[in-house]
């Protein structure tokens, strides 16, 4: 084990070093995981059906490894921010609790 020294003049210890030259760090935050198709799903909050459709009609970011679809984790996060539905609005936004209903006499 030696001492790295990168081009910005910081020398590191290669036990820090992962991915060839890069700072372990740096390696990891280029790294995405990907997440097989039931974990994924599970994930998401949908079923497996769903998100096989989702993947046909490439709404999401997948890819076939092994004979297996996976999804990029990043790609699941960007789908859920996209499909947030905002909240509803009451009819009576000024009062805190609403009124009882009516007993119709």
């Amino acid at each position: 084990m030696g001492t790295t020294t990168y081009p910005h003049g910081k020398a590191e210890d290669s036990r820090e070093v992962g991915r060839g030259s890069l700072p372990r760090k740096v390696a990891q935050e280029g790294v995405d995981s990907w997440l097989e198709h039931a974990a994924a799903a599970e994930y998401l909050g949908v079923g497996r059906s769903t998100l096989y459709r989702y993947a046909e009609e490439q709404q999401i970011e997948s890819r076939k490894f092994c004979g297996r679809l996976e999804y990029r984790l990043s790609s699941l996060d960007e789908f859920k921010v996209r499909h947030v539905r905002p909240a509803r609005r009451s009819r009576h936004e000024s009062a805190i609790i609403g009124s009882a209903p009516t007993s119709g006499k």
